[in-house]
């Protein structure tokens, strides 16, 4: 009876245990963000605009892989598993062309609801 949630308790913990890249294999070991400056004008270019498309799908799957994990009761490798998932959020937005991270991922989802930057949004059918 006891040997089944021995066995699931191995496995969440082994998963826990495993890098960003590790649970998200498309990523490379290690892709840091650099420092984003946003645009003074606060125009949104095409290409990142379809960068935070694809990134944001990608980021969907990494917090559903995340999710089970997140939920640890030790509040120490729950920390470090928070840590770990910022990071993956940066590699994901690096790894799909937003070279500015998660930072520069947000900043997109902000400012394509700009009047100025709709007319790209629409092009893209997808809504913010």
């Amino acid at each position: 009876m006891l040997i089944l949630p021995v066995i699931l308790l191995c496995a969440t913990w082994h998963a826990c245990q495993k890098a960003p890249h590790e649970l998200h294999p498309s990523l490379p070991p290690s892709r840091s963000p650099v420092p984003f400056t946003p645009p003074s004008d606060s125009t949104v270019a095409l290409a990142q605009a379809k960068a935070w498309l694809t990134a944001g799908k990608a980021l969907d799957s990494l917090s559903s892989q995340y999710r089970q994990p997140l939920t640890t009761e030790d509040p120490v490798h729950r920390r470090t598993l928070e840590q770990a998932f910022r990071r993956a959020h940066d590699e994901v937005c690096v790894a799909n062309g937003l070279g500015g991270g998660y930072v520069e991922y947000l900043w997109v989802l902000q400012y394509l609801r700009l009047e100025k930057n709709r007319r790209l949004l629409d092009s893209l059918d997808a809504a913010p």
